[in-house]
């Protein structure tokens, strides 16, 4: 089964041309992390294009990783699989 949560535009960090990196919310357990997510399956909602509706199976783990800083900003520090509970949980999000 398909689910959605919507992400503030302020949560990407970046944008490719297949992918968007989002950040998570610095008020939750995942405070640091980052994960990229395909442009296919999150779409821009509401007039001004502040928010965004990113779609996900319920069975479908996501990548975070923990980026350095300085010198170190390319390097992946640390990485961390969440189910989707926890990334509804990070954003609150209410079924």
């Amino acid at each position: 089964m398909w689910s959605c949560i919507i992400v503030n535009m302020a949560n990407i960090e970046a944008e490719t041309e297949k992918a968007f990196l989002v950040k998570m919310p610095n008020r939750s357990l995942y405070a640091g992390y980052v994960f990229w997510y395909p442009k296919k399956f999150i779409r821009k909602i509401g007039g001004a294009g502040t928010q965004m509706s990113l779609s996900y199976r319920d069975d479908f783990m996501f990548s975070l990783m923990k980026k350095g800083k300085g010198k170190r900003k390319f390097d992946v520090l640390e990485k961390l699989d969440i189910s989707p509970s926890s990334l509804e949980t990070a954003f609150n999000h209410k079924k």
